[in-house]
């Protein structure tokens, strides 16, 4: 690619991603309030304007502590023991919320999910997914993204087809009930006890799981693997439509699809923050943050943070070396991140093998945004394949 084509091209990716509003040059951390309608729509933008103020601040608003800043955010995150995950206990006590040492443990238990058997049976299964996707025109998010994130939840807890559609049924249920987000979880554990991982996670515990924890924990993997995996294929989807260049550069180079997904992953993590909560009083980027406090890590901030990253709102494939932080960092590193890497990367591959007649059904900027504090992905894009 000629230096000149190569420099219009940046120009062009700078300004794409979707009809985004303008953040104020004198936006402060005084006034923002990461729950309105301009941080959800643009969270990137506001970011960048608060990062004026400095890499750690503090957001009366939402009464806590925002870190920015991708050196402050690994710090936080390898100090499990003064930054506590208390703050997802109630969504989830057994991993995500979990804390030393029962963390570990369950770590532990999890480890032969993850291993090599299940990565090449599941490797199989995107093949042929791909193989029978239609051609279009179709709905990206409802007949790709969630679709496959339902196989990869499948592959890892051993879960059959009825089983998959049974929690389809109650997730669409719950979306008109009164307590939605209870009612589904509710019925999530009802179903995990069918999980075919259910009867070794509890022989393999020795007492640390009983019958409970482990269908709780099971809920917890397939709310964390769909959503992630879902909300990552989209937008590597979306990048692609957006930029026939870069569709026809990894069509032609199928070696530089991994540097892709980790472009992707960086610029759009399937989780924008991380929470945490302080258990002594600590300094964090030349802030001194009380004890008890709620602390909001950005991880699209940290991932853009231009004192790492060069051209941080760039997708550029000769990037050395994965920096991102969007599987976290320390104990609570993801830990299916090698097997979801492992898995997309032959499903982009596959997709790819339809280059010439991939394109979007509808105008890109007029797509709808599933957008709150902490994701903001398409919610739907209507595409040929």
């Amino acid at each position: 690619m000629g230096l000149a084509r190569f420099t219009a091209r940046l120009k062009r990716l700078a300004v794409r991603g979707g009809s985004k509003p303008g953040v104020d040059p004198d936006f402060s951390a005084h006034a923002v309030d990461l729950d309105s309608d301009r941080a959800t729509n643009d969270p990137g933008a506001v970011y960048e304007a608060l990062r004026k103020e400095g890499e750690v601040v503090y957001l009366p608003r939402n009464r806590l502590w925002l870190v920015l800043g991708h050196e402050e955010t690994r710090a936080a995150l390898s100090r499990a023991d003064i930054f506590s995950n208390a703050p997802y206990r109630k969504f989830d006590h057994e991993l995500l919320g979990a804390d030393p040492p029962d963390h570990a443990a369950v770590r532990r238990l999890l480890a032969p999910c993850f291993a090599a058997p299940v990565v090449e049976r599941l490797t199989q299964s995107v093949q042929g997914f791909v193989s029978d996707l239609p051609r279009g025109p179709f709905d990206l998010v409802s007949g790709l993204s969630r679709p496959f994130s339902e196989l990869l939840g499948r592959e890892l807890l051993g879960l059959d087809v009825d089983l998959v559609e049974a929690i389809r049924r109650a997730q669409t249920l719950s979306q008109t009930a009164a307590n939605s987000l209870d009612d589904f979880n509710a019925r999530l554990d009802e179903l995990s006890a069918h999980a075919g991982i259910l009867p070794a996670l509890i022989a393999q515990g020795g007492g640390v799981l009983d019958p409970d924890r482990a269908r709780r924990l099971i809920r917890f993997l397939w709310l964390a693997s769909t959503n992630s995996s879902e909300r990552l294929v989209t937008w590597l989807v979306t990048r692609l439509l957006r930029d026939p260049d870069l569709l026809a550069e990894l069509a032609a180079d199928r070696a530089r699809v991994p540097a892709f997904v980790e472009e992707v992953l960086r610029l759009h993590p399937p989780e924008h923050i991380f929470l945490r909560l302080t258990t002594q009083d600590t300094v964090l980027g030349g802030q001194r943050i009380p004890g008890g406090s709620l602390v909001q890590l950005s991880v699209m901030a940290a991932n853009r943070d231009p004192r790492v990253f060069d051209s941080p709102e760039i997708i550029r494939l000769d990037r050395s070396g994965s920096r991102h932080i969007s599987f976290g960092h320390g104990i609570h590193h993801c830990i299916g991140a090698v097997l979801l890497r492992t898995a997309i990367v032959p499903l982009v591959t596959g997709l790819l093998d339809h280059a010439d007649g991939m394109r979007a059904a509808e105008d890109l900027d007029q797509i709808p945004y599933s957008a709150t504090r902490s994701v903001r992905v398409p919610a739907r894009l209507m595409m040929y394949l």
